[in-house]
């Protein structure tokens, strides 16, 4: 049947989006070079060799980047005399034609910005460019190899796939699974020689290590020798919680700017999202505890998991610290990098299952006896004071609940849901402080800590004493706590407080 100009098979508004033809970066440069996204102007011909140069102008800039396409492609540039540099000349490798773009420096840099339009096939090309300043001179022609690769949307085990770099910005892009509400972690390490990390969300940026960039500005460009921690620039391993939302949009953006110059390196991991039904539940793929000692399975094997039981001697270093009251501990560690399980038993080699002394699982397994970055990141630092990633003891609780091992009964060692109301929003390093300052064993004259104090702390007595306010404020007057700002007085100040307040 055919249809004439009077049909009226379709009415109403077109919504169906513009189709461009793919274009290979690496086959098609004439035409990929013209339709990159530059705010500049593009003409056709060879780009202008460089003329009167001079090799001073530039100080630093990016021989390689990374990126997926859909997003904007930065070409850090640093040079000495901002003033006078008012245009770049760009040009894709043997393309017919270039662009001519404005340039306003800021701090003696400047951030090129391509934009890689969805329909660029992945493929490497070579951006050539020069700066030219206002009387005329140029720079040298640098040359940038820039790969365009896939996002990530395989997430196998508990992780996308760790990336890493080293100088330049590289830009990663991750497709999350469709599973609505949820929230996921981005674990980051810069090492000694600091980078900077931004994140984009819903083509927002959301996070990052210096202050949150605005719409439409570009990542800092810094040479090594001149960073600091206020541009962003961080020798560190840290994390961001990201909360996302993939009926909203589902596309995750990762610039990571590695300063220039000094043979920076860079690692960053993604977290499998996890949607709000299942978020809490990380810690449910792992083997119970054992419920003593002597029952740690044969050959260290759990079957069913992929992994090993270790009581590494390194590990009990930590466990009067981390784990207070704890006699000794073991973890599970999984053969791939991953969360693990960690157990901890009394004197009599029973499990512990709950309170401070409990064990706690790990986000990620420390493996060896030198805790990884991730694991410091994800794990320690939660649990720690003073620093961005410290959470409520009450909530690290409730997030890394201790296993209980199927073993029937409770163990509880230095619990802390009897004292809720004197510990407040304290770290879990305060309140393991707060029982170091009960402990029978360290005041057996009683000449510090009144022994009330100590059974209430330690849960032999769970009913709070009508005079606790007076028995704290009294330790801290055997402390001299008026003249001391030691990590003691600091968490009985806080206790004080939480219990007046």
């Amino acid at each position: 049947m055919g249809c004439s100009e009077s049909d009226n098979t379709f009415q109403g508004e077109d919504n169906r989006s513009e189709f461009f033809k793919p274009v290979d970066p690496k086959t098609e440069v004439n035409r990929f070079s013209r339709e990159l996204n530059i705010n500049g102007q593009n003409i056709e011909g060879e780009m202008p060799i460089a003329t009167n140069m001079d090799n001073t102008i530039v100080s630093g800039f990016t021989t390689s980047a990374s990126i997926t396409n859909d997003n904007f492609l930065f070409l850090p540039v640093t040079f000495a005399d901002e003033n006078n540099v008012v245009e770049a000349l760009v040009h894709i490798k043997n393309a017919d034609n270039y662009w001519k773009i404005p340039v306003t420096p800021i701090n003696n840099s400047t951030n090129l910005q391509i934009g890689i339009p969805s329909h660029v096939l992945n493929g490497t090309f070579i951006v050539d460019y020069l700066l030219k300043k206002s009387d005329g001179t140029t720079s040298q022609i640098l040359e940038t190899q820039v790969g365009i690769v896939s996002p990530e949307s395989e997430c196998s085990g508990f992780s996308f796939p760790t990336i890493s770099g080293s100088d330049g910005l590289t830009v990663k892009t991750y497709t999350l699974p469709d599973i609505g509400a949820g929230n996921l972690t981005i674990t980051y390490n810069t090492f000694t020689i600091p980078d900077r990390v931004d994140v984009r969300y819903n083509d927002q940026w959301v996070e990052s290590t210096g202050d949150l960039l605005s719409e439409g500005e570009a990542p800092p460009v810094k040479e090594c020798r001149s960073v600091s921690t206020g541009d962003g620039f961080i020798g560190t391993a840290n994390s961001f919680e990201l909360a996302f939302d993939t009926n909203i949009s589902n596309k995750l953006d990762i610039y990571v700017s590695g300063c220039l110059n000094n043979g920076t390196q860079w690692t960053v991991t993604v977290s499998c999202p996890q949607n709000d039904v299942t978020s809490a539940l990380w810690y449910e793929e792992l083997p119970d505890c054992p419920c003593s000692l002597s029952e740690i399975p044969e050959n260290n094997q759990t079957p069913g998991f992929d992994g090993r039981w270790s009581d590494s001697f390194c590990y009990q270093i930590f466990t009067d610290t981390y784990h207070y009251g704890a006699e000794t501990e073991i973890r599970w560690i999984p053969t791939t990098q991953g969360a693990g399980q960690q157990c901890t038993y009394d004197s009599n080699g029973n499990l512990i299952t709950s309170g401070i002394a409990a064990g706690s699982p790990d986000r990620r397994s420390p493996g060896g006896c030198f805790p990884n970055p991730e694991h410091t990141s994800l794990d320690v630092k939660p649990w720690e004071s003073n620093n961005d990633s410290t959470i409520a003891c009450i909530e690290y609780l409730k997030r890394w609940p201790s296993n209980q091992g199927n073993c029937g009964n409770s163990n509880p060692v230095n619990d802390i849901n009897h004292i809720t109301n004197l510990i407040g929003n304290m770290s879990c390093e305060e309140v393991t402080t707060l029982f170091q300052i009960g402990s029978s064993a360290e005041n057996a004259d009683f000449s510090i800590v009144p022994v009330e104090l100590i059974l209430y702390l330690s849960g032999q007595n769970k009913n709070t004493p009508t005079n606790l306010l007076e028995m704290l404020n009294a330790v801290a007057n055997q402390l001299n706590c008026s003249n001391n700002d030691n990590e003691q007085c600091k968490v009985l100040e806080k206790a004080i407080k939480n219990l007046t307040s």
